[in-house]
């Protein structure tokens, strides 16, 4: 649940059935090295489950995700899973809990940085942002290939 709004309630909003087992959180450590670690995570827990190129993409999306919390938000950043038979959701969340200031869909072509939530967008199913009263929570779901449309 975040801040008193049901799973129920944010899968409804999502537009999505509920997930019925979730992973438990992963916590970040607050520096960019902790995106290796945060990968090996989820390769281990979803390798089996997931084709070598969809692994790849979810570790992408949630690298774009976590860097995104730890760029623009202090505090904790944490991350979790649910697999379903013909997708997985990601959730990310941070300690801040108002949106960071707007950008520009596209950056300018000279641009170092600006791509990752249009990546996210691109290659997700759908994604969203969840505002609570002590958590942001960015998601995407992405959709598996039929290989690998087995549940763990």
């Amino acid at each position: 649940m975040v801040s008193g709004v049901s799973d129920e309630a944010l899968a409804s909003a999502r537009g999505r059935s509920l997930r019925s087992e979730w992973s438990e959180w992963h916590e970040v450590a607050p520096t960019p090295a902790a995106l290796a670690p945060t990968r090996r995570w989820l390769s281990q827990s979803l390798g089996k489950s997931l084709t070598h190129n969809a692994m790849d993409e979810v570790q992408l999306l949630v690298s774009e995700l976590i860097t995104n919390a730890l760029r623009h938000a202090p505090g904790r950043v944490g991350v979790r899973y649910s697999l379903g038979p013909v997708s997985v959701v990601v959730e990310v969340r941070d300690e801040r809990i108002d949106l960071p200031y707007p950008t520009p869909s596209l950056p300018h072509p000279n641009a170092t940085s600006g791509r990752g939530l249009a990546l996210v967008r691109q290659l997700s199913a759908q994604a969203g942002l969840n505002l609570g009263e002590e958590w942001k929570t960015a998601w995407f779901e992405y959709g598996l290939p039929a290989a690998s449309n087995t549940q763990v």
